[in-house]
């Protein structure tokens, strides 16, 4: 049982280094003094099939931790020993980076997000003698909103290398790490809740370090690996059930992912076992009567170190890591993998894209942008990011979301709008990315709708946050081609004041209709009852509800007016 076996520790070789820092442009070009030729591989060059690289960019940071923040900002920081001076936030939209100094190193913890969107860090890299790694007791919470940092309880024990993992109810478990005390793995399953601020050890299992965790639809948490044993952490009884074995074995600097459209099946790739790197792939469905792992098509390369991340269209992106190991004995470095694979999980194939430009390996992060790009950067004394606009972005016109709310409760029925240059259309949220040591702690993907022929439609949002736990997520219109639309982030959770979902909705009937036009009459003029959401009521958008606001939904309802949108009446 899982519950039985003490994993040892072992021992983890990190290569640091002092890297060069250049004027950060986002023109910038030239690589840093630890520059290695990329491999020169050669595949299709055409754009709509590999996709294209930006960059590189000079980064005053080497991105081993990275998030993706609600506000559409990206945060990451790195050693203290190469970047003293804090962690680092880059805005997109205008490529300016800012500085929030820290207190103390956060290098090595875990990290997810909490239902309002702020970032629970625990533990990390403590004081320890000489060539031994210790953890650190201490939590912290990261408002990205206000872009600082605060204190919370301390863990019952110190964590280096932990993961954790948002709850459907929004509270957090984290697991494994070394503890501060011998350096030894740190067995505690320990709960923090966000209402009091405290925390509960709930179980004790020995996990490898940065174990890969994800919750189920159940509320369950499933743990895929790296070592070859997978297992059910029950949330109800705290008790842990073992799965089964995967085929290939242990998986070290492996990946793991919930793959889309879900919703529980589980794939891990790649990894090693002792020094033979692997390109292998297995999924599992956790929806089985009996749950087995199952050998799916391989990868084109080794890989270990690598990311994964989920893209808008329901397929992953490998991307980075190296296949071989680094030899002591004849000073070898690994072989960088430079070409990301992409895997269809419809044909369970994989397609070679596009190569990147610098070796991204151990101490690299890659996560989804709201644009649908990817943001790959890091690896040991990379000051350097570039940025992949996958094959999608290259095979026609993008859909275009002119309304979606900001806030969603689950089980509501909201509103989306768009316009899109084809017939079908699928609607579907991506949580957002907090992503270090090949673990992302967050992603998934949530599918929310098919949509034929109608650009203006009522959505369910999930039922509840087994399906997608509380939190931020991206929203993307996919059209029948594949093409993504420009994100809207959207705040999912039970607390949310689900008002202004569906613009035009004076009666909150789900639907917009002549009722709702009779409805805002009979308020105006004869008392009737409220309208439920204001802002959806002025229909107008002229911050007041008046006849024009029945007017305008009469002739959005008869096809000779524009689309109801949300005024700020009740804000």
């Amino acid at each position: 049982m899982l519950s039985n076996r003490r994993i040892a520790t072992f021992a983890l070789t990190i290569f640091l280094g002092a890297g060069s820092l250049y004027a950060i442009t986002p023109n910038a070009t030239t690589p840093n003094e630890h520059s290695v030729t990329p491999a020169s591989p050669t595949i299709n060059a055409d754009p709509a099939q590999v996709g294209s690289w930006g960059g590189p960019y000079a980064w005053p940071v080497i991105a081993i931790h990275s998030f993706l923040l609600p506000t559409g900002k990206v945060l990451q920081y790195s050693l203290p020993a190469q970047v003293p001076s804090g962690i680092y936030i880059w805005n997109p939209q205008d490529w300016e980076f800012t500085q929030a100094l820290v207190s103390r190193p956060l290098f090595c913890s875990g990290h997810s997000f909490l239902a309002d969107g702020r970032i629970l860090v625990t533990g990390g890299n403590g004081p320890s003698p000489e060539g031994e790694f210790r953890g650190t007791k201490d939590a912290h919470i990261f408002d990205p909103f206000t872009e600082t940092r605060s204190r919370v309880e301390d863990m019952a024990g110190g964590r280096w290398y932990p993961t954790n993992v948002t709850l459907a109810d929004g509270r957090v478990l984290v697991f494994s790490g070394l503890d501060e005390l011998t350096g030894a793995v740190n067995g505690d399953i320990e709960l923090f809740d966000p209402s009091t601020g405290s925390w509960q050890i709930v179980n004790q299992t020995f996990l490898p370090l940065f174990p890969r965790t994800c919750v189920l639809t159940t509320g369950d948490v499933f743990y895929s690996g790296p070592s070859r044993e997978t297992g059910l952490l029950d949330i109800n009884t705290w008790q842990w059930y073992d799965v089964r074995l995967n085929n290939f074995g242990r998986r070290n600097d492996g990946l793991s992912v919930l793959l889309p459209p879900g919703p529980d099946k589980v794939m891990i790739v790649g990894g090693r076992e002792d020094s033979l790197v692997t390109e292998t792939a297995e999924i599992i469905d956790l929806n089985d009567s009996v749950p087995s792992w199952s050998y799916t098509a391989p990868m084109n390369f080794p890989r270990m170190h690598g990311n994964i991340v989920i893209l808008p269209d329901a397929t992953i992106m490998v991307v980075g890591g190296h296949s071989t190991m680094h030899s002591a004995d004849t000073l070898t470095p690994p072989t960088t993998v430079y070409e990301p694979e992409i895997y269809d999980p419809l044909t369970e194939t994989w397609s070679v894209m596009a190569p990147m430009t610098r070796p991204r390996q151990y101490h690299s992060t890659a996560l989804l942008l709201p644009d649908a790009r990817i943001l790959l950067a890091g690896s040991n004394n990379e000051f350097t990011g570039e940025i992949y606009s996958p094959p999608y972005l290259f095979r026609g016109p993008r859909p275009v979301i002119d309304f979606a709310p900001a806030e969603v409760a689950y089980g509501v029925t909201f509103n989306v709008r768009f316009t899109s240059e084809t017939t079908s259309n699928t609607i579907c949220l991506v949580r957002l990315s907090s992503v270090t040591h090949s673990v992302n702690m967050d992603q998934r993907y949530v599918h929310l709708a098919d949509v034929d022929g109608n650009f203006n439609v009522a959505v369910l949002a999930p039922s509840g946050g087994t399906y997608a736990p509380p939190g931020y997520y991206l929203l993307f219109v996919v059209s029948e081609d594949g093409v993504p639309s420009m994100a809207n982030m959207i705040h999912l959770d039970d607390d949310v004041a689900g008002c202004c979902n569906f613009p035009g909705d004076a009666d909150n009937s789900g639907d917009v209709n002549v009722g709702d036009a009779t409805f805002l009459i009979t308020y105006i003029f004869r008392r009737g009852a409220t309208p439920p959401c204001l802002d959806e009521a002025d229909s107008d958008g002229s911050d007041d509800i008046t006849i024009g606001d029945a007017t305008y939904i009469v002739k959005y309802v008869f096809q000779s007016g524009g689309y109801p949108i949300c005024g700020t009446t009740g804000t």
